[in-house]
């Protein structure tokens, strides 16, 4: 308690040193939980995106030996590896039978051309390419799966299973590219798993662009699963891979271990945070770039704290003399001083955790639109979904470290011998 005194009356004799230490912890604390709200909001929502849009929280694939990559840069889809009846239903089966009961769906990913209606692919399979022909990537989308939708903004028409029996959701980019509108019929060509060619033509259910996907929904297209199967040369019953969705987020690794429990050595069961690609690798990216901020923020404050704190023991040398001559080693000293720069840090960090709320929490009322290049990390809109224990442990964290940087000057302070600092002054 004695401590605490001291350190009281110091804070009051030296208000303006305090309150400069209060004022450089209270920005570092706003920046932190505001940042840290914005960040972990694009985080969460890149995640959802690339569960929804692409791969659900588990994926059930073949069991071969170079397992095509569902995200990467070559937006390659093409591979003949697929599931067959027995192992699809087998798969359907493990995932909604588990305790945790999932919802699982058939996916086919092929790739394609899409052209024009009208377009001859056996003119384009002998060579002649005259005609616009847009490379893509396509999901062809089980019967009853409306996660896609989730993050899907659709700029004209509908969801698949407006109307049709093969329909198709086209990216903004294709569509523009050719000049299609929803309503439209286009031709779709591909190859099959014996890699011979196929193509059928399809109604444009919709046009629009999944959200936060680093730009791969520029290629990302959706088909309605009997379209699919017949561009891939797979009977209905079949699929490229079954995917299945826990009930949260935060499931999905217990999940992947049920099924994989339940199925056999023919398939790999994976879950959905080792299959992000490079959409993960930019989330990641710019979470490092985020922490690398915070981590320059405190370095200043450190420095800033051991300075002050050198000049506070210099300016003190007779008070402190006197307290070691009285019987107060060097550790009571260095304790007086840490509560004396914590009691103003706190006080800092307490008035930014109430300012950083009366901010963040209207804030996440409100939806913000973005335009480029941001929307290829959070989409054309953001909203800050702020929650006020996410940031504690963050605060905790630069308090210690104010704490710490406290450490080095208050110990040197204090190690001066007393009668020699006493003859001094």
């Amino acid at each position: 308690m004695r401590y605490l005194v001291l350190a009281l009356r110091n804070i009051q004799n030296n208000v303006r040193r305090s309150a400069t230490i209060a004022v450089f912890v209270f920005i570092s604390v706003l920046v932190y939980l505001l940042l840290n709200a914005a960040v972990t909001s694009a985080q969460q929502k890149v995640d959802g995106a690339i569960v929804n849009s692409l791969l659900g929280h588990v994926q059930i694939r073949p069991d071969v030996d170079e397992p095509t990559a569902v995200i990467d840069m070559s937006a390659d889809w093409g591979s003949p590896d697929h599931l067959t009846t027995g192992q699809t239903d087998q798969a359907l089966e493990a995932a909604r039978d588990s305790d945790r009961n999932a919802a699982a769906y058939r996916l086919i990913r092929t790739n394609m051309l899409v052209a024009k209606e009208g377009f001859d692919p056996v003119a384009f399979d002998s060579g002649d390419t005259s005609g616009a022909q847009i490379p893509s990537v396509a999901i062809g989308v089980d019967e009853g799966m409306h996660e896609y939708e989730k993050n899907l903004v659709l700029d004209s028409g509908a969801y698949l299973g407006s109307g049709g029996a093969y329909e198709v959701i086209l990216s903004t980019s294709v569509a523009k590219q050719l000049d299609i509108v929803a309503g439209d019929t286009v031709t779709l060509i591909s190859e099959d798993v014996n890699e011979e060619p196929t193509s059928l033509e399809a109604r444009v259910a919709g046009i629009g662009n999944a959200q936060s996907l680093g730009g791969f929904e520029g290629k990302l297209c959706y088909l309605s699963y009997g379209a699919a199967a017949h561009l891939k040369g797979l009977d209905e019953t079949a699929s490229s891979e079954v995917i299945a969705f826990a009930k949260s987020t935060g499931e999905s690794s217990a999940l992947a271990d049920d099924i994989d429990a339940a199925m056999g050595s023919d398939v790999i069961v994976t879950d959905w945070s080792t299959q992000g690609g490079y959409i993960s690798a930019i989330n990641l990216a710019y979470t490092g770039v985020f922490y690398i901020f915070l981590l320059i923020i405190l370095l200043i404050v450190c420095i800033l704290i051991v300075n002050m704190v050198s000049v506070a023991g210099l300016e003190r040398t007779h008070e402190i003399a006197t307290l070691r001559a009285i019987g107060f080693d060097r550790g009571r000293i260095v304790t007086i001083f840490v509560a004396e720069v914590l009691g103003a840090a706190v006080t800092g960090a307490l008035v930014a955790y109430v300012v950083a709320a009366a901010i963040g929490i209207p804030l996440s009322s409100v939806t913000f639109a973005v335009g480029a290049p941001a929307d290829a990390v959070v989409g054309q809109s953001f909203a800050l979904d702020y929650d006020m224990l996410a940031g504690l442990p963050g605060i905790v964290l630069i308090l210690l470290f104010v704490a710490l940087a406290t450490l080095m000057p208050s110990f040197h302070a204090a190690s001066k011998d007393p009668a020699a600092a006493l003859i001094e002054e």
